[in-house]
C-alpha cells in the first residue's frame, strides 16, 4: 500500500491517477455526492484558523463543491484578499473566472462598495485589489483605486508610493491609447525617482525612462525618445542587470530607427511644435517639472553625457516654446558652465607646439 500513496509538500496523496479514480468510483461515484464531500471539507477548513493551507483549500474545495456565493464571499473579504493574492493571485483570477462562467455572480459587483469608497486606511487591500482589477481587464476600476492611493501617498509624502501608483496610471492611459496623458504621468514618475536616488530608485528611473521613450515613439517623437532610450540603457548596463539591459536594447534600436526616420522626413531632433509642451498638461506644469529634471541630471553626472544634454536641451526647448524663456535662461547659463567645467583641457605641451 506504501506505494500508493506520495508525499507532496508534506500532504499525502494518491501516486498514480487510477487510484484516485478508483476510489473515488468506490466510495463516492455521484457528482451530488462529490460535491458534498467537497462542503465539509470547505466546512472544516473554514472552521480552522488561518494558515497557507486554509488560505488554499477553503476556495479549492468551495469551487470543487459549486458553492458559488459561498466562494464569492469569500474572495470579497478584504482580509482573506490580503493572505491569499501575494500567494495565490493566478488561483483567485481563475476562481473568479469559474464563479462568472457558472452563475450570474462578477467580480466587479463583489468589490463594487471598496472601489467606490476606496478605504486608504487598508493601503495594502487597495494595491492588491487594483492589481487585480487592472490585470483581469477593469482598468476604469483599477484606475479609482489608484486614484485614491497616489492622493494617499501625495498626502503623507511618500514619494515613492506616488512615483509607482502614477506608473501604474500611466500603463493604463498607455493601454487606452491617452498618449499625452501618460506621457505625463511618466515625467511626474521620471521628476519623482530622480529626487529619491535611492538604488532601487535607480533601477526603477531606468524602467521610467524606456516607458517615456516608448510612448514617444507610438507618438512618433523618436528623437525626443531617443535620450531617454540612451539614459535607460546605460543605467540598466551599469546596474549589471543583463535581461532589462538587453531588452532596452531593442527598444533603443527601434526608437533610434524611428529617430532617423524622422530626421530624414525633415522633424528635428527637439520634437518642437504643437506637441512640445504637452508632455506635462495633464499632470505637473512644464515650469515645475522641467527645473527639478534640468537640476538632479545637473548634479546626478560629473560629466554630462550626450544623451544628458539631449534630454536637458529637449527640455529648456519646452520651455522656451510654452514662454517662459525668463526660467529657461538661467538654467542654459548652469549647463554652458557644467559643459566648460568639464570640457578636457588641452595640454600645454600641444599647445606650445600648436
Amino acid at each position: 500500500m506504501s506505494d500508493a500513496l506520495i508525499n507532496r509538500g508534506g500532504l499525502l496523496t494518491f501516486a498514480h491517477d487510477f487510484l484516485r479514480v478508483a476510489v473515488e468510483n468506490a466510495y463516492v461515484p455521484a457528482e451530488k455526492s462529490q460535491r458534498a464531500v467537497h462542503l465539509r471539507l470547505a466546512d472544516y477548513f473554514a472552521s480552522q484558523p488561518k494558515s497557507p493551507r486554509r488560505t488554499f483549500e477553503l476556495p479549492w474545495q468551495l469551487a470543487s463543491a459549486s458553492a458559488w456565493q459561498r466562494l464569492n464571499d469569500l474572495l470579497a473579504d478584504s482580509g482573506f484578499l490580503i493572505d491569499a493574492y501575494p500567494i495565490s493571485q493566478f488561483d483567485i483570477k481563475a476562481w473568479w473566472a469559474q464563479i462568472e462562467a457558472n452563475s450570474p455572480l462578477r467580480m466587479v459587483d463583489a468589490y463594487r462598495s471598496q472601489i467606490a469608497r476606496p478605504q486608504t486606511e487598508s493601503i495594502v487591500y487597495l494595491l492588491l485589489l487594483s492589481g487585480l482589477m487592472g490585470s483581469t481587464g477593469h482598468p476604469e476600476e483599477a484606475l479609482c483605486l489608484i486614484y485614491a492611493m497616489a492622493a494617499f501617498f501625495r498626502g503623507i509624502g511618500d514619494l515613492y508610493g506616488l512615483a509607482g501608483c502614477l506608473n501604474d496610471q500611466a500603463v493604463i492611459l498607455t493601454a487606452r491609447g491617452d498618449l499625452n496623458g501618460a506621457l505625463a504621468l511618466n515625467t511626474e514618475v521620471e521628476k519623482l525617482y530622480r529626487q529619491l536616488g535611492l538604488l532601487d530608485a535607480v533601477e526603477n528611473l531606468a524602467k521610467t525612462l524606456i516607458n517615456l521613450a516608448l510612448v514617444l515613439l507610438k507618438m512618433r517623437r523618436g528623437c525626443e525618445g531617443l535620450p531617454l532610450a540612451e539614459e535607460a540603457h546605460r543605467l540598466a548596463e551599469g546596474a549589471r542587470n543583463t535581461a532589462p539591459a538587453q531588452q532596452f536594447e531593442r527598444i533603443l534600436n527601434a526608437v533610434r530607427q524611428s529617430a532617423q526616420s524622422e530626421a530624414l522626413s525633415g522633424k528635428t531632433a527637439a520634437g518642437l511644435g504643437p506637441s512640445a509642451g504637452s508632455m506635462v498638461s495633464q499632470c505637473e506644469p512644464v515650469e515645475a517639472v522641467a527645473p527639478v529634471l534640468i537640476t538632479a541630471l545637473l548634479n546626478a553626472h560629473e560629466t554630462l553625457s550626450p544623451a544628458a544634454v539631449a534630454r536637458i536641451e529637449t527640455l529648456l526647448s519646452q520651455l522656451e516654446s510654452t514662454g517662459h524663456s525668463s526660467l529657461a535662461a538661467p538654467l542654459r547659463e548652469k549647463v554652458t558652465v557644467k559643459l566648460v567645467a568639464t570640457r578636457p583641457k588641452k595640454q600645454w605641451w600641444k599647445i606650445l607646439n600648436a
